[in-house]
């Protein structure tokens, strides 16, 4: 079951590369011809080397990812799911309860990896670009996909690798549309609940009112539960708080890590390489 269900997500994950292009392309029109100003707002549209960039580190992420989310799945999820006592049905009630679950999973593990460096590391690479488009949505961190262990909990209740991998795909495909200019403020009842690209401007935020705020995937619930929701109350300044001084695809991949490994070679105490390793980023 697991194996042919990777075979499908595989195709899904390949199939949807020409779309999301397709997409972009729309969005480069639109900005270009439509009014790029919603609510006022000046857009900063495309870059051409922002967005071969962008392009070039979504290869290498599905290349990576392919080549080590096979054995965590394989073995680690259906180790525990054979273990669990717990079999969730496929039910409209149990796929609800994994949707949410899932995004509840999602904002601990991203405001994790806001956190902990040796996470931001990895998710830095997505917020690296200084536009804010569909492409950036493609960046993806080149890392092992070690964040598919905050999914544990889904699947010692009872849920099955596949529903998870559902919710992640369903999930993913959400936030590729968060990523646009293009969309001004949406109803207000609409903003309060969703996720909607305003509130994913101020997450890719360096300004001081909006860095590490608005963390959430489908739902914008969980940041006004936990105290990290801002809202959009002025245009964003994209990136990093200190940019990658590199436009090299390779470089914005691993920069994160090579940075890390730097500090690492001057620390002098066991204490001082945990506090490098798991201290927020500076």
């Amino acid at each position: 079951m697991l194996v042919e269900f990777l075979q499908h997500s595989t195709m899904a994950a390949v199939s949807a590369v020409p779309i999301y292009l397709v997409l972009i392309v729309i969005e480069v029109i639109a900005v270009r011809v439509i009014d790029p100003r919603p609510g006022g707002r000046e857009s900063k549209g495309y870059g051409l080397v922002d967005t071969a960039n962008s392009l070039a580190l979504g290869a290498g992420s599905v290349v990576i990812h392919g080549l080590t989310e096979i054995g965590p799945l394989l073995w680690g999820f259906s180790a525990f799911y054979v273990l669990t006592p717990l079999k969730m049905p496929s039910t409209w009630w149990s796929w609800a309860l994994a949707l949410l679950g899932y995004d509840l999973l999602y904002y601990i593990r991203h405001r994790a990896s806001h956190r902990i460096r040796l996470m931001w590391a990895g998710h830095q690479v997505h917020h690296s670009s200084q536009y804010f488009n569909l492409a950036v949505a493609l960046r993806r961190k080149w890392a092992p996909p070690w964040q598919l262990a905050f999914n544990v909990p889904l699947i010692l209740l009872g849920y099955s690798p596949a529903m998870i991998g559902a919710a992640i795909t369903i999930d993913l495909t959400y936030q590729f549309f968060l990523h646009t200019e293009t969309v001004g403020k949406l109803p207000r009842w609409i903003e309060y609940v969703f996720n909607t690209p305003s509130h994913h401007r101020v997450h890719h935020g360096s300004d001081a009112d909006y860095v590490d705020r608005n963390y959430g995937a489908v739902l914008i619930t969980w940041d006004r539960v936990f105290g990290t929701f801002v809202p959009e109350t002025h245009p964003a300044t994209y990136g990093l708080t200190h940019h990658v001084d590199s436009a090299n695809p390779l470089v914005i991949g691993v920069s994160g890590y090579r940075d890390i490994l730097d500090d690492l070679r001057g620390a002098e105490t066991v204490r001082e390489c945990v506090g490098i390793l798991f201290r927020p980023p500076r």
